[in-house]
């Protein structure tokens, strides 16, 4: 028998991507999603990277009921949070939900560093039922996760109880075995540097 590693099952073939633009972007004084990098709209950029990590469907998460005023990225189906006022976790109800998929790949919108290969490492921690979430320092980052389909009946179950926060939703998964970690060095974290006020944006 060998004694070498055993390689976990791949993650699952289906898989879909999801930017969360549902935010009231109140510290930055203006909507995340329409800041530019280069020539892109953040937005567009985060699909951009999801489509080239994932493939399709890729959609892009808005707030409950309301109108947008800017065009949706091209390609991008949009999803509206499944309750108002109810914070990221409703986006990813909504993402879940219409994406009938094995896997979910979550991203937020301001979170300019992220890359393909970055996703790619992510998806390559997930396998079959079982996705992943960084952390650094002990502190889970679920704004930057992979979520499992079979992760919606506990997601509901905390959006209808209102148990809003993603933080202690996804310490849940690893408890019960649908997510799994992937632990980032400080240096490593670096990517998921977010954007949240005027003085944090950079064009470039």
């Amino acid at each position: 028998m060998s004694t070498g590693q055993v390689r976990p099952p791949a993650a699952p073939a289906r898989s879909a991507g999801l930017v969360l633009a549902g935010g009231a972007s109140r510290r930055m004084g203006s909507d995340k999603a329409l800041l530019q990098v280069g020539s892109e709209r953040l937005v567009d950029r985060q699909v951009r990277i999801l489509r080239e990590a994932v493939g399709d469907p890729v959609f892009v998460g808005l707030p409950f009921g309301d109108s947008v005023a800017w065009p949706p990225p091209s390609g991008a189906i949009e999803v509206r949070d499944s309750q108002p006022d109810c914070g990221p976790l409703a986006g990813i109800v909504a993402g879940i939900e219409a994406a009938d998929a094995g896997l979910l790949v979550v991203i937020a919108v301001d979170l300019p560093r992220i890359h393909p290969d970055w996703i790619r490492s992510l998806l390559d921690r997930c396998r079959t039922g079982v996705g992943a979430v960084p952390v650094v320092e002990g502190r889970l980052e679920p704004l930057a996760a992979a979520y499992p389909g079979s992760s919606l009946s506990s997601a509901r179950v905390r959006l209808q109880s209102g148990r809003l926060s993603v933080q202690e939703w996804a310490r849940e998964g690893l408890e019960a075995g649908w997510l799994e970690p992937w632990t980032l060095t400080a240096g490593e974290a670096e990517i998921l540097l977010n954007w949240n006020r005027p003085q944090d944006w950079s064009p470039a």
